[in-house]
């Protein structure tokens, strides 16, 4: 582990170190004249600032020269162990598998005399071709690793033997304490044979974690378990004679309980004949009240009857006040088309009356035309004869029409009044068929009510006749009941006698058990005599 842990410090060292260098600079460095170069002093002051930092003996670059072996190229050692460029090394495994583009670490620590115990680890050097051009490598110092590792082995030696010699002086003084757990597990076996279980094992023993303290807990565990079991015998064997004590006073209390029994079956006996007598006067009381019930059923039968009738008129009348509602509808309707028909006459009656306020005017303006024509014609002398003729007959015309007009305008007057009288008649016909239809309508609500009261009466009264029915059969049910009720009291006072012969046989097994539960508490006393041999 220690070798390892120095292998992995030196391969990081050596891969860190490689991305310093610059390969332009680094390929141009062939001589020793080339260490006067600023490059080659940057790239010496960081490979031993590495060095430093890192704890290694050595760092260095090489690359191979043209007869196979490796010069060096930038040195960071210390100056009493500094190689210049040039210097060069023979080839061998670790630098030719650098060279050939493979990272190298030594695995295990390189003993060379003269230069000390290290562990070497090199990096190849590669151009922008991926060419190797040179290898970074460094040794670390591993002197110290090793004497700690010899300095191990001897501390080993050194407890191996004193394990040695502990494990003889154990052995002496187990072989004596083995033979003591034995000596004390066979005396505890003998103990156990002889029924005694009031010592135990030591705490120190039980505590033990080897196979005598397992031998002394199972043991121990042995007499807990006999202690327990022989516990539970004896509390059980008290119980059984307890419970044989209670089973003989539950005997003998079984048998007088026996004896009551019998006595109240006796009772049980009277009383059914009591109530085979009670059965039948309460089915001459039930034959009674099934009298009651047959004519209550003839009551209802004809209720229902009369509720029929009176619903069926009822039917007939709401059909009729349903009649008399359609016809009071169809009167309002045909008011209501009268009354529009006034208004429409009475509105036609103010056109007439406007047409003839118009010929009236008509008639005005001829007159004066006329007027004026007789005039022009009178001016006129001879000439002017024939248009005063005509004149003369334009305004007989308008006379004529104005009288016309006015005789017009009377007859519309008389319409009109006419009219509005028949409007205001249509008006109070109307108010009085609302009213009408109102009291109409009120009327229906009224019978179809009546019809709806009736109908629930009519369910009732089925209802009420079901109900009488089932009355009836339960009538005849209870008669049935009260019959087999009779003949179970026979059945009872026959089946007390019968008890009581049983509950007397009875009797005498309790008896016998009686005579098993003293052999069985004889027995309890005889088990508890033996568990007694034990010293717990």
């Amino acid at each position: 582990m220690i070798t390892q842990k120095a292998a992995d410090e030196a391969y990081r060292t050596v891969l860190q170190s490689s991305k310093y260098v610059d390969l332009e600079q680094f390929t141009k460095l062939t001589s020793k004249n080339d260490e006067n170069t600023t490059y080659y002093t940057e790239q010496r002051n960081d490979l031993i600032k590495m060095r430093e930092l890192s704890g290694a003996k050595h760092i260095f670059t090489m690359k191979k020269t043209e007869d196979g072996n490796f010069m060096y190229v930038v040195d960071g050692s210390a100056e009493d162990e500094f190689s210049h460029i040039g210097d060069t090394e023979k080839s061998n495994f670790a630098y030719e598998q650098a060279w050939n583009g493979t990272a190298y670490t030594d695995h295990k620590l390189n003993v060379v005399e003269g230069w000390g115990i290290y562990i070497s680890s090199y990096y190849p050097i590669k151009n922008k071709q991926d060419k190797v051009v040179g290898f970074i490598g460094v040794d670390f110092d591993a002197e110290t690793i090793y004497h700690q590792l010899n300095n191990l082995k001897n501390l080993c030696y050194q407890i191996m033997a004193v394990f040695t010699a502990i494990i003889f002086l154990s052995g002496y003084f187990l072989s004596g304490k083995i033979a003591h757990s034995i000596q004390c597990a066979a005396d505890y076996s003998k103990m156990l044979a002889e029924f005694n279980l009031t010592n135990s094992f030591s705490k120190k023993e039980l505590r033990k974690k080897d196979e005598f303290g397992i031998l002394a807990n199972s043991l121990d565990g042995i007499r807990n378990n006999f202690k327990t079991i022989i516990g539970k015998i004896n509390a059980s064997s008290q119980q059984v004679a307890e419970t044989a004590l209670q089973l003989t006073a539950a005997s003998n209390e079984s048998a007088r309980t026996v004896e009551e029994v019998s006595n109240k079956i006796q009772g049980i006996s009277k009383s059914s004949i009591l109530q085979t007598d009670s059965t039948r006067k309460g089915t001459g009381q039930l034959t009674l009240l099934s009298d009651v019930i047959d004519l209550n059923l003839d009551s209802a039968t004809h209720i229902n009857t009369s509720i029929r009738d009176v619903t069926e008129v009822i039917d007939n009348g709401s059909a009729e006040m349903e009649n008399l509602y359609k016809i009071t509808e169809e009167s309002n309707d045909a008011n209501v088309t009268i009354s529009d028909l006034v208004i429409k006459t009475n509105e036609s009656t103010e056109k007439i009356s406007n047409a003839s306020k118009l010929i009236s005017s008509i008639a005005m303006q001829t007159n004066l035309l006329a007027l004026n024509a007789s005039i022009e014609a009178s001016r006129a002398g001879v000439a002017g004869e024939g248009f005063r003729v005509v004149a003369s007959e334009i305004k007989n015309l308008a006379a004529l029409s104005a009288d016309s007009s006015k005789e017009i305008e009377d007859i519309v007057s008389e319409l009109q009044s006419n009219a509005k009288n028949a409007a205001s008649t249509i008006s109070r016909i109307k108010t009085i068929t609302t009213e009408q239809t109102q009291s109409v309508a009120n009327s229906r609500s009224n019978f179809l009510y009546i019809k709806d009261v009736m109908e629930k009466s009519l369910d009732a009264m089925d209802q009420l006749n079901h109900t009488g029915e089932e009355m009836y059969q339960m009538k005849n049910t209870m008669l049935t009941i009260l019959d087999h009720l009779s003949e179970i009291a026979v059945e009872n006072s026959k089946s007390s006698e019968e008890v009581k012969c049983s509950i007397e046989n009875e009797s005498e097994a309790l008896e016998e058990i009686a005579c098993s539960s003293d052999v069985l508490s004889r027995l309890a006393d005889e088990l508890h005599q033996l568990i007694l041999e034990f010293k717990i």
